[in-house]
């Protein structure tokens, strides 16, 4: 393995901590901050940090992307961490996390759907493995007496890396004309006024108050996902999409690890059995040829 490649090795394994341990740090900031203000002051803090990435980039947007790019930054980081953050209030990180990873199968399935990706026997294998997999993770769900099968928190997850796959598919032709520094900063800006227009609707005020163990959640998330977003460039420009979905599948995994080490409750088998099948079948995913520069999940 040449060293430019091992390097993007690295660097996808640093994001796909950041990105296991977001859940984990969301579980525990929202028993005090509602959805919409924890997605606020998380990515108001992720784009402070990279403002100065957005102002040094060599080209910018014109006026006529500027709607689309800020409406596309709501989806992306408005809407989809106030479904996943709601979630995080009924379901495990580490069952979470499993069905968001399959945002790269979706978006994979829309390209198909759209005759922009063809179907090979591979696919099939991946996209099996992941339906296997959530199906695992939600059936953990049910078996208690009373309980649902699927749950809200299921039903908001999935949204979410539904939403996602149709914002990547969205944003790739404005990231090869504006670049995806400035696109990315204006997309965050975008969901952070957003955010704070959802916030006083939070069922939790904020004027309650914030203990400091849940505001140094909030700090790991903003610079961490200023510095996932970072790598994550870096290693889509030095190694191949392959690489970066098959790290992002193994996300639920660094999820289960800290969910385990941080709260001392451990992974009940069907979550195992799907962490393991999705993480293999995104695996299998990346193998192929992507026509969709993926985002991170979160």
């Amino acid at each position: 393995m040449g060293s430019s490649r091992m390097s993007a090795v690295l660097a996808a394994s640093i994001t796909t901590v950041i990105v296991g341990f977001s859940a984990i740090a969301t579980k525990v900031a929202i028993a005090e901050i509602g959805p919409a203000a924890l997605g606020m002051m998380r990515y108001g803090l992720a784009a402070l940090c990279l403002t100065p990435m957005a102002m040094a980039a060599r080209r910018w947007m014109s006026l006529r992307d500027l709607p689309w790019i800020a409406l596309l930054g709501v989806a992306q980081f408005g809407l989809i961490v106030f479904l996943f953050n709601s979630a995080l209030e009924h379901v495990t990180p580490a069952r979470a996390m499993v069905i968001l990873s399959t945002t790269p199968l979706w978006a994979m399935v829309i390209q198909v759907l759209r005759g922009r990706e063809p179907l090979d026997g591979m696919r099939v294998v991946a996209v099996a493995l992941c339906i296997f997999g959530v199906t695992a993770c939600v059936w953990e769900g049910g078996r208690a007496i009373g309980e649902p099968v699927v749950t809200p928190g299921d039903l908001m997850v999935l949204a979410a890396a539904v939403i996602g796959a149709l914002c990547s598919i969205g944003f790739k032709p404005f990231t090869a004309r504006v670049g995806a520094s400035a696109m990315t900063y204006v997309a965050l800006v975008a969901a952070v006024a957003a955010l704070a227009v959802a916030t006083p609707f939070d069922p939790v005020p904020l004027s309650a108050g914030i203990s400091p163990e849940a505001l140094a959640m909030v700090i790991v998330l903003g610079v961490g996902s200023a510095i996932a977003f970072w790598l994550w460039l870096w290693v889509l420009g030095r190694s191949d999409a392959s690489v970066a979905v098959a790290f992002l599948g193994a996300a639920p995994v660094a999820t289960a690890v800290f969910e385990i080490a941080i709260f001392g409750r451990m992974i009940d088998a069907p979550v195992v059995v799907g962490i393991l099948s999705v993480t293999i079948g995104l695996t299998l995913l990346g193998r192929t040829v992507l026509r969709v520069e993926e985002q991170p999940a979160l």
